[in-house]
């Protein structure tokens, strides 16, 4: 199984999939729940919100949070903060350097 088929899955079973998106607030706590981090910055949050209005899906919502890219306009919004970077906890932003001495430590 795909892992957007099973988000996709535990949102519709969280009653996510048909919340209503018209406000920030509820907005943040659909991408709570979509993307299964309870820390999501609300500034990124009030960023995304205003480029996928309240009528994204739950896929465009995941997108965005995840690669950080507003594909509407071929625009990147973060880079540091995407979720895929969370996601695939080996590795970091290349921009970022490690502390020292670390690089050698197993994740």
């Amino acid at each position: 199984m795909r892992r957007s088929t099973f988000i996709a899955g535990v949102a519709a079973l969280a009653g996510c999939a048909h919340a209503t998106t018209g406000t920030l607030d509820a907005f943040m706590a659909k991408s709570k729940a979509l993307t299964g981090y309870a820390d999501l910055d609300t500034q990124l949050g009030a960023t995304y919100f205003r480029i996928a209005g309240t009528s994204a899906s739950d896929r465009e919502i995941l997108a965005l949070w995840y690669t950080g890219i507003d594909s509407a306009h071929a625009a990147t919004v973060t880079w540091l903060e995407a979720l895929a970077w969370r996601a695939c906890s080996f590795t970091k932003p290349p921009s970022q350097c490690a502390a020292p001495g670390s690089w050698h430590q197993k994740p």
